[in-house]
């Protein structure tokens, strides 16, 4: 499963450098997988940011909510944030609908992203190429987001109202800030 873990502190990322050789070590299965046990055991509540990740993460079926998900938000309470995106396809949909269900029943934050695959647009031909050459196909992937914004050019309100008018959500934590009914507030 994906999960995206953003380490508070310097001294936590030196715990998650720690955790991750151990995955690389002890938990290698075709790739790295770090065990939840190192996230539950090793790391403070208040040290880390966590978000549910994209359509492979942690909310993506009910084995996975119930053993990876709640576990976490036991232990990591309001710094466990949950991902919607953009990407229309049915799979994405569940899990925004999934998403915003379970920040309005635990009043866990909603954040809008997209999967950053690669940094330029034109890096997307190179992508798939790599992923033919192993013999890799994600399916409706190819139709998602997956470049990096470039937030120089980005208009946040547009960007902001066009979550919200995709999620119907009724706020997300978005750069920064809490968008809530047009109006931007203090983090």
């Amino acid at each position: 499963y994906h999960i995206v873990l953003i380490p508070k502190y310097n001294t936590t990322r030196k715990k998650l450098n720690k955790a991750n050789s151990r995955a690389n070590k002890e938990g290698y299965y075709y790739k790295p997988r770090l065990f939840l046990n190192d996230l539950l055991n090793n790391f403070d509540s208040n040290e880390l940011y966590i978000t549910t990740a994209c359509v492979g993460g942690i909310i993506r079926d009910d084995d996975c909510t119930s053993d990876i998900f709640y576990p976490l938000y036991e232990k990591f309470g309001k710094n466990l944030m949950l991902e919607v995106q953009t990407n229309n396809v049915d799979i994405q949909n569940i899990i925004n609908s999934k998403a915003i269900k379970l920040s309005e029943d635990l009043g866990l934050r909603l954040i809008g992203a997209n999967d950053s695959h690669y940094i330029y647009p034109h890096q997307y031909k190179e992508r798939i190429e790599l992923l033919k050459g192993k013999g890799i196909n994600y399916g409706d992937e190819d139709t998602f987001i997956l470049d990096y914004p470039d937030y120089n050019t980005m208009d946040f309100k547009s960007e902001v109202v066009a979550y919200r008018g995709f999620f119907c959500a009724k706020k997300f934590y978005a750069l920064g800030k809490i968008w809530d009914e047009g109006k931007f507030l203090p983090k």
